[in-house]
């Protein structure tokens, strides 16, 4: 059985590592994203069971509407 993808958008790079990791260790498989143009290509990409964000700009309103 494959494992829930997680795709982690934080633009702070240490807590987006420290995210990642933990979701890791929980048994995900996790990537992370810096940005929300990043996050995007990753969607265009691979399919995720789950999008945890903290971008709560303008850029993560655009962001939402192109996912959504």
């Amino acid at each position: 059985m494959s494992k829930e993808k997680i795709l982690v958008v934080e633009d702070e790079k240490h807590i987006s590592k420290l995210v990642t990791y933990n979701l890791e260790k929980a048994g995900y498989e996790a990537c992370a994203a810096l940005t929300g143009e990043e996050a995007l290509k990753l969607l265009g990409c691979y399919p995720f069971d789950l999008i945890i964000s903290t971008l709560l700009n303008f850029l993560f309103l655009h962001f939402c509407f192109e996912v959504f």
